[in-house]
């Protein structure tokens, strides 16, 4: 830490006040003074000071001009300034301070004070330059994580656009020979085995066509061109794309009454996620128990809640959910749906909105979150 004798203050003032001055405060500081506008500017330019005294009316000059112009100037202008000076009203007083200086002394003055006033500056002063240290420092880590983060994202896009493109015709090659070798069986033994290959086919196929598509959006960037959509029909048509599947192990789905309004959002996109969605919560929700569809909304957003019930959650289920390489939901009862869950959640978001799995006191409940269609956003033959 520094100490007092390695502060220097330059005094501007008369010759006879700025002797005065340095004799009370020359056995703490180093002292140096000047007695005209001339040689103040040229000395706290050329060897910038610690802190300035200064009195406000000299013949010949205008300290509070002087205080202007060293405010001003990027060498000087965080140099702190205590006016000391004869001038003791209070405009006076207000006009200094508005200009920039730390504090005002009028004389006649106590040397004892001055001395506690210098000091409770450069106090001041070490904790706005640590705090201003504090600051960058912060700053640069942050920059560091978002330009890591941004690095991240690139080898991600890479990753996984060379898999699926590396996957791709090994599969359609493995799946061409698979079907050839099951249309040469007995019609009996070919049905046995059609029933294990077909669901597994799809599944490979789509986890390929998913991480693709999350591929090519990360490459493009975080937002997808939206338009207004009606949410209850895109939530309707996907649940009829998807009862069949879910006959045999009796859920079904509970959808209310009130209708939500338009949504901003891409139709067939939105209409993959939902539909993943409410794949996701019949997968989850216990045997015989219904999931049911509610709709609520905000002041600039309309929420889609698919609650169930279903076996409780880890908190860091809770958290990783959505995240595209999450071991939990993985090794639990949706690990079927693979990359769908996550892609889902991207798209989601893509469009301006946000997805979330949670344990409520009502149960298992995974939100859909988007923004509303405003008048204004409306084409004309909508309106019309």
């Amino acid at each position: 830490m520094q100490t007092n004798l390695q502060k220097s203050l330059l005094i501007i003032d008369t010759e006879i006040d700025a002797g005065l001055i340095a004799e009370a405060l020359a056995g703490d500081y180093a002292v140096h003074v000047s007695i005209d506008r001339e040689s103040a500017l040229r000395s706290a330019v050329d060897i910038p000071p610690d802190l300035i005294l200064m009195e406000a009316m000299i013949t010949g000059m205008d300290g509070f001009e002087v205080c202007r112009f060293l405010k001003n100037d990027l060498t000087t202008r965080d140099i702190p300034i205590i006016f000391l000076t004869t001038l003791n009203e209070d405009v006076h007083e207000t006009r200094g301070l508005e200009l920039g200086a730390v504090d005002y002394i009028t004389k006649p003055f106590n040397p004892a004070v001055v001395k506690v006033r210098i000091r409770n500056q450069f106090e001041l002063k070490r904790n706005r330059d640590r705090l201003a240290a504090t600051a960058v420092e912060q700053t640069n880590e942050l920059t560091e994580a978002r330009n890591h983060l941004k690095s991240h994202d690139v080898v991600q896009h890479d990753y996984l656009h060379a898999i699926s493109h590396e996957l791709r015709t090994p599969i359609n090659v493995v799946l061409g020979v698979a079907e050839m070798a099951l249309d040469d069986l007995k019609e009996e033994q070919r049905n046995e085995y059609m029933a294990i290959y077909e669901p597994s086919r799809r599944r490979l196929l789509m986890a390929v066509d998913n991480v693709l598509l999350m591929a090519n959006m990360l490459g493009k960037g975080t937002s997808i061109p939206t338009f207004p959509v009606d949410l209850f029909e895109i939530v309707t048509k996907s649940w009829c794309s998807i009862r069949g599947a879910f006959f045999c192990s009796e859920l079904s789905i509970v959808a209310p009454q009130a209708k939500p309004g338009l949504v901003l959002g891409n139709e067939e996109l939105l209409r993959q996620s939902v539909t993943t969605l409410l794949k996701t919560a019949l997968k989850m929700a216990t045997p015989g128990t219904p999931v049911t569809a509610k709709y609520g909304e905000g002041q600039e957003q309309a929420i889609l809640r698919l609650v169930f019930q279903g076996s409780p959650l880890t908190d860091e289920l809770q958290r990783t959910f959505f995240d595209a390489f999450s071991y939990d939901r993985s090794s639990s009862c949706v690990e079927d749906l693979g990359l769908a869950i996550p892609l889902a959640a991207h798209l989601v978001r893509a469009m301006g909105g946000s997805v979330d799995l949670r344990e409520t006191s009502s149960g298992v409940e995974i939100s859909l979150t988007l923004l509303k269609t405003v008048l204004d956003q409306l084409p004309q033959h909508i309106m019309h």
